[in-house]
C-alpha cells in the first residue's frame, strides 16, 4: 500500500513539474514575442529617421536624389 501511495506521488509530482515547464515556456514565448514587436518598431523608427534625414542632405542634388530613391527600394 504505501509503494503504491508513493508510485502515486510521485506521478502527481511529476505531472505538476511538467505543467510547470509548460507554463514557463508559455510565459518566455509571449515575453519574446512582446519584446521582439516593441524592437522591431523601434528599429523601424530609428531607420525612418535616418533615412529622412540623410534623404532631406542628399536631395540637393540628382545623383544623391537617386541613390536615396534606391535605398529606399532596398528597405
Amino acid at each position: 500500500m504505501d509503494v503504491t501511495r508513493r508510485k502515486t506521488v510521485t506521478e502527481i509530482m511529476r505531472v505538476l513539474v511538467n505543467l510547470l515547464i509548460l507554463i514557463a515556456m508559455t510565459i518566455a514565448v509571449i515575453v519574446t514575442m512582446t519584446l521582439t514587436t516593441f524592437l522591431s518598431a523601434f528599429i523601424a523608427a530609428a531607420t525612418t529617421a535616418t533615412v529622412t534625414a540623410a534623404a532631406a542632405a542628399a536631395t540637393t542634388t540628382t545623383w544623391g536624389w537617386i541613390i536615396v530613391m534606391l535605398a529606399t527600394l532596398m528597405l
